[in-house]
């Protein structure tokens, strides 16, 4: 996908060009310094040049947030929370990008860090269920003797 000047909206052939080489700006700027069309007070979108109503966070036409940080997909954060959500030793990590991808820019990352936290609390609430009973039959096993139904009189 061909990337658009946030100042002048040229179209750029290299996209891993820092600069523009129509007007010079800086393209890994934020897009806080979009070009801003004066006739119908509109912006243009960085990815495919469409216009965008000012105070849109999002480009209708091509789905791009206008902020570049906003567009990172997080996936090995979500797999790895998955994982870490679902080992009961290691919840606390997965608790804290739970909370990471919550925090991220991008909305569409917010539903896996809920189900993350969720995930992680139930898994959380089991292991400690789990470990009070089995402390409740070690407990039960300890205090039963096989002797205290031994009658030493007959034997």
């Amino acid at each position: 996908m061909s990337k658009f000047c946030p100042n002048c909206g040229e179209k750029q052939d290299n996209e891993s060009s820092k600069f523009c080489p129509n007007c010079g700006a800086n393209l890994s700027v934020n897009s806080d310094k979009t070009k801003v069309n004066k006739s119908n007070n509109s912006i243009k979108c960085m990815y495919c040049g469409s216009d965008i109503p000012i105070g849109s966070d999002k480009c209708f036409k091509c789905g791009k947030y206008l902020n570049p940080a906003a567009n990172e997909k997080h996936t090995a954060v979500i797999v790895i929370g998955y994982i870490c959500s679902f080992i009961p030793f290691v919840s606390l990590i997965s608790f804290i990008l739970g909370i990471y991808l919550l925090t991220r820019p991008n909305k569409e990352v917010h539903k896996h860090g809920i189900i993350i936290i969720v995930l992680t609390i139930i898994v959380a609430i089991i292991a400690v269920a789990l470990w009070i009973d089995y402390i409740n039959y070690v407990n039960a096993v300890k205090s039963y003797s096989y002797y205290d139904s031994y009658d030493s009189y007959y034997y």
